[in-house]
């Protein structure tokens, strides 16, 4: 699901909010998810914890208009995890994906979101599920080699880069993980030979 950029209005009331939570105007989802990421693209660069706040608000006040929303869902679980509130990310994820369970970037965050607890083999089923929704999704190859070789699985990362390396040829650091690989492999062949 790809989310379109928007130009931040920076139009303010007196107390200093964005006019947009004062205003009576009624909001689709949509229109507040819009708005949520609108102070996304304010806060990057800086992190300020003003703009993020403002962003969970929107998003808050589209699920207030529709629950079911998946975007809304999907970007508040975002900024609950780059602010490392994991367990409040991963609610927001399970939620989305009950609602659509064959999200591929929802399965892909999940995986993320479970890497980085060090629940690796959690992890890589996340993304083999995302990868049945879309085996275009390089950056879950990438993820699973990243596991596979930390646990000193070889083979399978290899194939992983390898995948990750055939839908994105030109990335210099896959190319590069590929090749150690390979060596490393064929160094630990080449022990065994001569035992």
């Amino acid at each position: 699901m790809t989310f379109r950029k928007i130009i931040a209005s920076k139009a303010k009331t007196r107390g200093g909010r964005p006019r947009i939570f004062s205003d009576s105007r009624t909001r689709t989802a949509d229109e507040w998810t819009d708005e949520g990421y609108r102070f996304e693209e304010l806060m990057r660069g800086r992190r300020t914890e003003k703009y993020r706040r403002y962003a969970i608000e929107c998003y808050n006040r589209a699920l207030e208009v529709d629950f079911n929303y998946v975007p809304a869902w999907i970007n508040k679980g975002r900024l609950h995890h780059l602010n490392g509130e994991l367990a409040t990310a991963l609610q927001c994820w399970e939620r989305a994906l009950e609602l659509e369970p064959n999200n591929a970037t929802l399965w892909f965050n999940k995986g993320v979101l479970l890497q980085d607890e060090g629940k690796n083999a959690s992890a890589v089923k996340c993304y083999e599920r995302a990868l049945r929704f879309d085996p275009g999704l390089m950056d879950a190859f990438f993820n699973q080699g990243i596991i596979f070789e930390s646990e000193g699985q070889l083979r399978e990362a290899l194939e992983c880069f390898s995948n990750a390396r055939r839908l994105d040829p030109s990335n210099q650091e896959i190319a590069e993980r590929v090749r150690r690989l390979e060596d490393q492999l064929a160094q630990r062949d080449f022990g065994k030979l001569i035992r």
